[in-house]
């Protein structure tokens, strides 16, 4: 075959390649986590592993024999890019950030309950009932729940 048909099938080769590539990396390692990588990296590795295939290619085709030294020698480069490529999906993967639906639940914080003599309502939004936030230190402690359901009511500072 002509030196020239020979180029132009390289290129096709190297641009099929590039494409199926990105194909297959979104389809095994998975798009959210392909997403996640910076695009320097997918550029990069793409572009070599197209590169090694090209040039693996091109050394098969070079010499009298198909498994030669140099076409090994581009197909374990291309394996190591392909490595490569796992490890900084599975990299991704542990580092992801969390979604939104996993946030813990809020906590109610109890320490109020001791103090409840020292309670004011915040700003003109009166607690209620009033005398509730206004008492006195009395033996008598109202139920808890109303301490909790009435965030408005904060400790007073001495």
């Amino acid at each position: 075959m002509e030196l020239r048909f020979l180029r132009i099938a390289y290129a096709l080769q190297f641009v099929i390649t590039l494409m199926s590539t990105f194909e297959i990396w979104a389809q095994v390692g998975g798009q959210g986590h392909l997403d996640l990588i910076p695009w320097h990296w997918k550029l990069l590795l793409a572009f070599a592993l197209s590169l090694a295939t090209v040039k693996a290619t091109t050394a098969a085709v070079r010499r009298d024999k198909f498994w030669n030294r140099a076409t090994f020698s581009w197909l374990v480069i291309g394996l190591a890019l392909l490595v490569t490529m796992g490890v900084l999906t599975y990299y991704e993967h542990l580092h992801e950030p969390p979604d939104e639906g996993d946030e813990p639940p809020a906590q109610i914080h109890l320490g109020l309950v001791g103090q409840l003599g020292k309670l004011r309502p915040i700003g003109n939004r009166p607690c209620a009932p009033r005398s509730f936030c206004r008492q006195r230190r009395s033996r008598q402690r109202p139920p808890v729940a109303r301490v909790v359901a009435r965030p408005e009511c904060v400790r007073q500072r001495n």
